[in-house]
């Protein structure tokens, strides 16, 4: 799991100043949303935690939102 973090840090240090520096703020505040979510993925799947196929999760989302219609 020590990896996992090492590596998502890795791409962070290396994206983030870039992104800053050139002051894309609509990319940054993208990327650390996508990176949190990998980071987090990848650390259930290193710890071996049972996760639901990515088409559940979708579908329950959408059916809580009240938007299962545009799932068809």
């Amino acid at each position: 799991m020590l990896g996992v973090f090492a590596a998502m840090s890795l791409i962070a240090l290396l994206q983030v100043p870039a992104l800053v520096r050139k002051k894309m703020w609509r990319e940054l505040t993208a990327f650390c949303l996508i990176w949190l979510f990998a980071t987090v993925y990848a650390a259930l799947v290193a710890a071996e935690t049972p996760i639901p196929p990515a088409a559940e999760v979708f579908i329950s989302v959408f059916s809580r939102l009240g938007l299962a219609k545009f799932l068809k």
